[in-house]
């Protein structure tokens, strides 16, 4: 049990460490830091309560990264604990910078441990680096088994589908094909409207016209000379 200083009113969060609760503010008095360098430590740089103690304020317990190192890092969205654990395991630095948080196992035997549900499938990462060498990179590989394949059908490149040519329809097919569809709306149309053939049209004006016309408050017809009906 780690012997830490009382605090008097202390509502700093608390975290438990081997059995024993303690508090943000009871690390910080025993270190020498702050409240605020204790907790960036734990929760961000993934210090352990260890290297709390044993680093004071002055001192500082990151990796010494290049620029490249670092934003692979912050994208990654790794800890220094995590990458310090890799390191000790024999992991190369640019490497332990690079790779996800989904990435374990020693220098020797890396491998991607994806799980989702039942599926539990760990991924070598010296076969994923074999994979690239075929146009398949590690995004896809991970993409594609969170979609459900299986480790070879993800690790491969898909087989391509054979092209088939278009099929163009000959012209006099085309136009045979036109003229039977013509054909077709006719046969319709006299079977919907028969009497468009069979009856003799009318295009003579009724009784009520011929009233009309011969009204003279609505309208009077008018022989010309030529022997021509006008409205008038």
């Amino acid at each position: 049990m780690i012997e830490l200083p009382a605090i008097e009113n202390d509502r700093s969060k608390r975290i438990e460490h081997k059995g024993q609760v303690i508090t943000i503010k009871q690390l910080a008095e025993a270190c020498g830091a702050t409240p605020q360098v204790v907790r960036q430590r734990l929760f961000r740089h993934g210090w352990s309560v260890e290297d709390v103690l044993n680093n004071g304020a002055n001192r500082t317990n990151k990796i010494d990264l290049t620029k490249e190192q670092h934003t692979n890092f912050v994208s990654a969205n790794l800890t220094y604990g995590l990458v310090r654990e890799r390191l000790s395991a024999g992991w190369d630095l640019d490497l332990a910078c690079r790779l996800s948080k989904k990435f374990k196992g020693d220098a020797d035997n890396i491998y991607y441990d994806f799980h989702k549900g039942d599926r539990k499938i760990k991924a070598p990462y010296s076969r994923m680096l074999e994979a690239q060498e075929y146009g398949v990179d590690i995004k896809t590989i991970t993409r594609r088994l969170a979609k459900g394949y299986d480790l070879e059908d993800a690790l491969n490149k898909p087989i391509k589908r054979k092209y088939q040519e278009p099929i163009y329809i000959e012209r006099d097919y085309a136009l045979e094909s036109y003229q039977a569809y013509q054909r077709y709306m006719a046969e319709k149309s006299r079977n919907r409207k028969p009497w468009l053939k069979t009856v003799p049209q009318r295009h003579e004006r009724t009784d009520y016209g011929d009233y009309l016309f011969e009204h003279a408050g609505t309208a009077k017809i008018k022989t010309d000379m030529y022997g021509h009906q006008q409205l008038i």
